[in-house]
């Protein structure tokens, strides 16, 4: 749909607003994309006894084990990919979770 969209040189408002991804990050955003599915999912209870479906963080160890299979295995830029996938996730996680009270 987006190819047929941009062949015919109509662009909807989430095209003409989707932002653009810097080549600099691209690894970044593919390592959050990839280990993002690798993730767990709990329950927490809220003061009223509800029942809340809650993200979990995703585990070092995936992130470590994507960059195995990419083939990065400097430390230096392993630990920079964890730091940034950790401090997206954290966001992602506090964009879906429940304010549980």
């Amino acid at each position: 749909m987006v190819d047929r969209s941009l062949e015919r040189g109509e662009l909807t408002k989430s095209l003409q607003d989707q932002p653009t991804l810097l080549p600099e990050l691209v690894l970044i955003w593919e390592a959050f994309a990839m280990t993002t599915t690798s993730r767990n999912f709990g329950k927490r209870y809220g003061r009223e006894g509800r029942e809340y479906l809650v993200a979990e963080a995703i585990h070092l160890s995936e992130i470590a084990a994507y960059c195995d299979l990419i083939g990065i295995f400097c430390f230096d830029t392993r630990k920079q990919i964890a730091r940034l996938v950790q401090v997206m996730d954290d966001a992602y996680r506090t964009y879906v979770n429940p304010k549980v009270k």
